[in-house]
């Protein structure tokens, strides 16, 4: 049960409240989650930092038209309008430096090397001191690939406005979202393929160029999820790793609107590492980087409308069963429709 089911008289209450619910969690996420719940709490009465603190909108000040749509969030999740939508004192949006603070700094993904830096840019002198300066875990850590320029900024025109053709449905931390796929109970394991009609048939023209990229020649999407995030509402996404029943080895990523970065990280005092995703690249997630780094996107990297469309295949133990081949058979035809299509009747 999340904070809108339950009276929450003051911020002491609130904070007892979602430490608790952070128990329920895995235990790879939980120090991410009671750092940012304890930086809220000891900084409740702080008003000096109105980008990471939620309150209820102004006295006097309308609600922006992205405020009024309302939010999703449940739970420990929230956005920019959760004070005003569930008459909660002050919540913080986590901000990088709610991260499990690593022992060392940051480290960064280079797109010209395609390999894991210490600095955003190649460091001057030596290459063997340059790459000393890496943990071992991270030197070698593989499954992350960059791909800029999939589309020219007038193709990307056209796709944005394609996408916002469709009705969005709102989603938890401040996005929202649209979904082409089947119908999924993770918690259940239980799948309905009926609701997959294949991809959306703006799709159709970009998915051979997609197929062109190195390693994703066999690469087959059985699932599409738009994902919108508005800075005025604080919009992220917490510190995961994607399903690993249903998903398989390789996440794909097409970034469009604005330019973000992508965090890799483990668990506190671990190393962390920043992805740069420039508007209109494509990400590629598999392997070491897909299962072993959970990965967000913070709301301080959120600095324009960003449209994040992610596309995912089947895991290998799908692939010859009867719901894994209707699966890919539909996902080989572009007459999709929307989750929230479906359930406002359209077809």
């Amino acid at each position: 049960a999340g904070c809108a089911s339950q009276t929450i008289r003051n911020p002491l209450q609130l904070y007892r409240h979602l430490l608790r619910l952070v128990r329920t969690l895995p235990p790879g996420a939980r120090p991410y989650y009671s750092n940012y719940i304890r930086q809220a709490y000891n900084s409740h009465s702080d008003e000096t930092d109105p980008d990471r603190v939620l309150r209820r909108p102004e006295a006097g000040r309308e609600m922006t038209a992205a405020e009024s749509a309302g939010c999703a969030c449940k739970g420990i999740r929230a956005c920019k309008i959760c004070c005003a939508a569930k008459q909660l004192p002050l919540v913080a949006v986590p901000a990088a430096s709610s991260l499990p603070q690593p022992d060392q700094p940051p480290l960064h993904f280079c797109i010209d090397c395609q390999a894991v830096r210490a600095t955003p840019r190649h460091a001057d002198g030596d290459d063997a001191e340059h790459w000393s300066a890496i943990p071992s875990s991270a030197s070698g850590l593989a499954g992350i690939r960059v791909f800029r320029d999939f589309i020219n900024p007038d193709e990307e025109a056209v796709l944005a406005a394609e996408i916002d053709k469709r009705p969005w449905a709102p989603s938890q931390s401040g996005r929202r979202k649209q979904d082409y796929g089947p119908k999924v109970n993770f918690k259940r394991r239980r799948l309905n393929t009926a609701s997959f009609k294949g991809l959306p048939p703006y799709w159709s023209a970009l998915l051979p160029r997609l197929l062109a990229l190195p390693g994703l020649a066999d690469f087959q999407p059985v699932e599409l999820c738009n994902l919108d995030y508005q800075p005025e509402l604080g919009a992220h996404i917490d510190p995961h790793i994607d399903d690993t029943w249903l998903w398989g080895d390789r996440l794909v990523t097409l970034n469009l609107c604005s330019d973000t970065s992508l965090t890799l990280s483990q668990s506190a005092g671990s190393t962390r590492i920043s992805i740069p995703m420039p508007r209109r690249s494509v990400l590629v997630l598999s392997g070491p980087a897909r299962y072993d780094w959970l990965h967000a996107v913070l709301p301080d990297d959120v600095t324009g409308r960003r449209l994040a469309v992610t596309l995912r295949e089947l895991a290998p133990d799908w692939l010859e069963t009867v719901d894994g081949r209707a699966l890919l058979k539909a996902g080989a035809a572009f007459d999709g429709v929307s989750v929230v299509e479906l359930k406002s009747g359209g077809s």
